[in-house]
């Protein structure tokens, strides 16, 4: 129902982030555990908003973009953190898409433009040229592998009127020090790495903080490597991150359960992927995402490996269609299911705020999605998932979970 995220808002300078269980009367309601606003998670609530409205154009949830996103805009100054790309690209950055889109107010348009330059400019300077690499946290020098969605911030704002040449450019860099330090021959990833700051940027070892183990894949990491080097791509055209994107996709999908098309929280986890309390759908939610539009680019060049990736995403929402009920439930405040939002500390079977504004902008990716040849398979036809003699079209199955949980 609508009301999932109408009746959602931050609590004064709280944001939701993952869901909880409480038993009262022998009675388990759910509802969100609420965090600060200096976290990394803030720009997705007003993210789920424009995304939510973008398909139902209800001017109640654009109304509540705007509001959120303002709680937000003195993150813009914010210098001790590397997710300052999460924060605004969710955010301000589709508002001010929005507005050169429909409205195109001169004021408004260079508010958001200068909220966005403004954050990009404070990402920049955690820039570290002995690495090559934006600085994670401030402890030591470390970079990890999500801080290549945050590049996206960086390399937008760099085209902006007033934007910098160089902050393109610590992007661009930034992806080639993560290219040669977090991602493994096989192509799966390490979560971070930590770099000796006395030695001239020497790798002391990579890492996990999320995942299972340092040596396993944490599959959001490797989903957010997908994605972020596809961006790296779209904005430079730098052929080695598309390759780089391509393969470790390749690396996600071959590590999918037979029995599930959603990823265990991390691939070499004990346990059947099947099993919903290893899940996380956030991870399965951005890859498809992020296959979209792999897609969209390699149709561009004629590239005969965008039809195995369009099967992909098609055989992922085919899947949900038929788990649907496993999936969604619309009495809970989520609207997806069975993400983890940190395995480690047993923060599992949970619905993720995140998981969710990357289902919508998914769903929303497929809905707007348009023919690009007649060579390559396309969101309206269907697809058959193995063993499962269910046929869905992706644009169908798009528009008819958001009607359901939303309409």
């Amino acid at each position: 129902a609508k009301e999932k995220y109408i009746n959602s808002p931050p609590t004064n300078d709280s944001f939701p982030h993952y869901t909880v269980d409480n038993t009262v009367n022998s009675v388990t309601i759910t509802s969100w555990e609420m965090v600060g606003s200096e976290t990394w998670i803030v720009g997705f609530l007003p993210g789920n908003y424009w995304e939510l409205y973008k398909f139902t154009k209800d001017s109640e949830f654009k109304t509540r973009a705007i509001k959120t996103q303002e709680k937000i805009k003195f993150r813009q100054n914010t210098t001790n953190s590397h997710d300052i790309g999460f924060v605004f690209m969710h955010s301000y950055k589709k508002a001010l898409d929005d507005e050169l889109t429909s409205g195109n107010n001169t004021e408004i348009v260079n508010e958001y433009t200068n909220v966005l330059l403004t954050a990009a400019a404070s990402l920049a300077s955690r820039f570290q040229p002995t690495v090559g690499a934006i600085r994670s946290w401030d402890n030591k020098l470390t970079t990890d592998e999500n801080n290549m969605m945050n590049l996206d911030l960086l390399f937008y704002a760099s085209q902006l009127p007033g934007g910098q040449k160089e902050w393109f450019d610590i992007a661009t860099s930034h992806a080639f020090t993560t290219m040669k330090h977090l991602i493994r021959p096989n192509y799966s990833t390490y979560h971070l790495v930590i770099f000796d700051s006395t030695k001239k940027g020497s790798v002391i070892k990579n890492m996990t903080w999320q995942g299972y183990s340092d040596s396993s894949t944490w599959s959001r990491g490797q989903a957010w490597g997908v994605y972020g080097f596809l961006k790296a791509y779209q904005y430079t055209k730098n052929r080695d991150f598309l390759e780089t994107s391509i393969n470790l996709a390749n690396y996600f999908i071959s590590r999918l359960s037979n029995n599930s098309f959603v990823a265990k929280w991390d691939f070499d986890a004990p346990g059947s992927g099947a099993d919903f309390s290893l899940q996380d759908s956030s991870a399965t939610a951005i890859l498809n995402t992020a296959l979209i539009d792999l897609v969209e680019e390699l149709t561009a060049l004629a590239d005969t490996r965008a039809q195995k990736f369009e099967e992909t995403y098609r055989h992922v929402y085919s899947y949900l269609e038929i788990k649907k009920t496993d999936y969604f439930d619309p009495k809970k405040p989520s609207l997806m299911l069975h993400g983890t939002s940190n395995g480690p500390k047993n923060l599992k079977n949970q619905g993720l705020i995140y998981g969710d504004m990357y289902l919508l902008e998914g769903l929303n990716k497929i809905v707007t999605q348009t023919v690009q040849t007649s060579t390559i398979y396309v969101a309206e036809t269907t697809s058959k998932v193995a063993n499962s003699g269910v046929l869905i079209s992706a644009k169908i199955f798009a528009v008819s979970l958001i009607t359901f949980l939303f309409c």
